[in-house]
């Protein structure tokens, strides 16, 4: 019986109290406060970046990480505040305090503290961050629940902010938390449906300005016919983590449409796909989507092209040259998107298994006006060509720009002087245009 008990009051992994026994316990301290003149101070910690364990090493890892966390934040704490385990990345502690403003502050610093030093996952060293949210009785709430539910808030004010920080809870948080769950339950509802079109961006030919190639680029369309852009959309799905949902919407969209254009003889060499840092990290599940994907709409990969940025290949360098070799081995051939951007490309260009780099649009938009814009993209170029690459210049909307990547021998542009994006069907038309 006093094992069931337990089973019902404490989280079987780290056999801390779990949610309904530290619901019992703040509302008991919210009770008595009257009478101890002490704040009941909820204290509610998430870590964000758990996910990323999982989805790297599995669950046994994870698994493992937790308990190393419930120790070290265990080991912070005094004897009579209450630490518990709500689920697999979160814990709230309870903490009873004269000033709660100062000594919540001084517990939630104290928290992110014990984590600072990196954890030892299948033998690497990983980072772990977390975002707190803090509130005290009676100011921010009179009961358990609603106390837990605005740290949460508080916490996720954090979250969408900064990493590895803390908040006290504040009443506009509750509008923009309800705000962002209003948006995140659209973008699910968006996914559900495949409410997503793909416009295809022609990239030509430097010297000949003929359409070679296509830059799939995704579309939210709403059933009224509202179109939202990426960048009011991407950034929500990563934050979320259903990045690689969208992910799989794409790559059984374009993997489709290459299908489609083969059959009717449609003459594009290549259309470019664009996957996130999510997708990429989870190599396994992605290898195994584009197999199953080019078997269904009987394809080759010959002709597909995957951009990826250098972000998505710095957090697991090995790792990450085994998938690009993966997926040549496939036939995909790979393009370093937005060259130029990061901070490590020349140290670790020889080391990616690419055939083209893109030049960012930064360097492209102020190329006949700056000197310098000018000489940064020409030594690009001199530097693909020693590594046998092609290269493709984004955002060129001019003819300036397309007479200066000529004469330094650019191979392929992209941008609004050959085409902006265009729908399935508009661009069949300019291809035809563009061909005759």
């Amino acid at each position: 019986e006093e094992q069931l008990t337990k089973l019902a009051t404490h989280h079987k992994l780290t056999q801390l109290p779990n949610r309904t026994l530290f619901q019992e316990l703040l509302q008991q301290s919210c009770l008595n406060a009257p009478r101890t003149n002490k704040h009941p101070t909820v204290i509610f910690i998430e870590l964000t970046n758990f996910k990323q364990i999982n989805e790297m090493y599995g669950h046994q890892y994870g698994e493992q990480l937790i308990i190393e966390v419930a120790s070290r934040l265990n080991d912070v704490i005094i004897e009579k505040d209450i630490l518990a385990h709500f689920n697999n990345d979160e814990f709230c502690l309870l903490a009873e305090l004269s000033n709660p403003k100062r000594g919540g502050a001084k517990i939630a610093q104290r928290l992110l503290n014990a984590l600072e030093q990196p954890f030892n996952v299948n033998n690497s060293p990983f980072k772990v961050d977390a975002s707190v949210g803090v509130t005290f009785y009676p100011d921010d709430a009179n009961n358990a629940d609603e106390l837990i539910r605005k740290a949460m808030i508080a916490m996720l004010d954090v979250k969408t902010a900064q990493k590895h920080h803390y908040r006290f809870y504040e009443q506009h948080m509750n509008d923009e938390v309800t705000l962002q769950l209003e948006r995140e339950q659209r973008l699910l509802n968006a996914i559900n449906n495949n409410y997503f079109e793909f416009y295809y961006q022609p990239i030509a030919d430097v010297q000949t300005q003929s359409i070679v190639a296509a830059e799939a680029l995704i579309r939210w369309q709403e059933p009224d016919g509202t179109l939202i852009p990426p960048d009011a959309f991407i950034p929500l799905a990563e934050q979320c983590g259903i990045i690689d949902q969208i992910d799989r919407i794409a790559i059984d969209s374009v993997l489709q449409q290459k299908a489609k254009w083969q059959k009717d003889g449609v003459a594009i060499e290549v259309l470019s796909l664009n996957l996130s840092a999510k997708m990429f990290s989870q190599p396994r599940e992605l290898l195994t989507l584009l197999q199953a994907k080019l078997s269904q709409y009987r394809t080759t990969a010959h002709g597909i092209n995957i951009e990826i940025t250098e972000g998505m290949l710095l957090s697991n360098l090995q790792e990450a040259i085994d998938t690009m070799h993966s997926l040549k081995a496939l036939g995909f051939s790979l393009s370093l998107d937005d060259f130029g951007t990061g901070y490590s490309s020349l140290s670790y260009l020889k080391l990616f298994p690419i055939d083209t780099l893109k030049i960012d649009r930064s360097f492209i938009n102020g190329i006949h006006e700056s000197q310098i814009d000018e000489s940064i993209v020409r030594a690009i170029i001199t530097l693909a060509k020693t590594l046998s690459l092609k290269v493709v210049a984004e955002g060129v909307e001019n003819n300036r720009h397309l007479e200066i990547l000529r004469q330094t021998h650019c191979d392929y542009f992209q941008g609004y002087y050959t085409s902006k994006p265009l729908p399935v069907s508009a661009f069949e038309a300019h291809l035809m245009v563009n061909s005759s």
